[in-house]
């Protein structure tokens, strides 16, 4: 199967951003118009006689893996995880940038970055401000 995506790649000029497969799954991001992304497939689809690209194609979400993704202003807070879950996250995400910056104002611009982006999804402030002294 590599063999022909690197047949496919080498004789498209539009190419995705990201482009990953597991078995026969295909999970791709592009920033081209539909219409070209359709010409992509189709000329994807005429590479090998019985290997075929079925596209599901959406600017708001899409399936990989039974696991549906979201573009967007999908708030993540919303899902089925009780709070401490979510607490978890956002431990576990801060111990991570803690450990993994060696200069104190590299972690606290990336402990701020990392706010921020919970804040864009819509955590609310206790979860997002709350610190342990």
């Amino acid at each position: 199967m590599s063999a022909v995506e690197a047949e496919i790649f080498n004789e498209s000029t539009e190419k995705p951003l990201v482009w990953k497969r597991y078995i026969d799954d295909v999970f791709s991001f592009w920033n081209i118009s539909i219409e070209d992304i359709n010409g992509f497939i189709e000329q994807a689809n005429r590479q090998h006689p019985t290997i075929k690209f079925p596209a599901k194609i959406s600017d708001k979400e899409t399936t990989f893996l039974d696991t549906c993704v979201y573009k967007g202003d999908i708030s993540s807070i919303s899902s089925c995880h009780q709070t401490r879950v979510n607490k978890g996250f956002i431990k576990g995400e801060a111990l991570r940038l803690l450990r993994t910056n060696s200069l104190r104002k590299t972690f606290e611009e990336n402990i701020r970055a990392f706010r921020s982006r919970l804040h864009a999804r819509d955590y609310p402030d206790t979860l997002v401000n709350s610190e342990k002294k």
